[in-house]
């Protein structure tokens, strides 16, 4: 993040560089999205003014203080930059957790559940052929064609081991 302190009828020292850039720092640990933060610092007889300006994610935070004591100053100034920070996150998080309106669509779209598709041959086979093939091979399933009732015909093998015969209902 970048940090941009002017002092305005008064010294920058390096102590006070250090505590501004040490308050920087806390802005941007904070914060995250923090790009530039700024500090104009100025003395105006006894009054002591704080001016913290940062762009945040687009969005610009500013606040200013005034007190005796130019660290006071800083201090309350990035108080209240949290705080701008904190009640901007929080509008944020509201809008997304928003309940959507009920308007019915769910409803007549349900969500289904992810599944895998294949296409599979159904080879004409009387019950008997079908229970042997089952029996020979290792799948749980053979869809095949019954020949005499001429409709497709499922066998399937259960967790327990037994095969059961699905068939579609008239």
């Amino acid at each position: 993040m970048e940090v941009v302190i002017t002092g305005r009828r008064l010294e920058v020292t390096p102590a006070l560089r250090h505590f501004v850039e040490d308050r920087a720092k806390k802005l941007e640990k904070n914060m995250g999205m923090a790009t530039q933060a700024a500090f104009v610092l100025r003395v105006e007889k006894y009054r002591h003014l704080a001016e913290v300006s940062v762009h945040v994610n687009g969005l610009l935070l500013q606040a200013r203080e005034e007190s005796e004591e130019m660290y006071a100053s800083i201090n309350r100034a990035v108080g209240k930059v949290f705080k701008q920070f904190r009640k901007y996150r929080e509008k944020i998080t509201r809008r997304r957790s928003r309940p959507v309106e009920e308007d019915g669509w769910a409803e007549e779209h349900p969500v289904l559940p992810p599944y895998s598709a294949r296409r599979v041959a159904a080879p004409p086979l009387t019950l008997a052929e079908a229970l042997r093939r089952m029996t020979a091979q290792s799948d749980d399933l053979l869809v095949f064609s019954d020949p005499s009732t001429r409709q497709i015909a499922i066998l399937r093998r259960q967790g327990n081991g037994q095969l059961e015969l699905l068939q579609p209902v008239d």
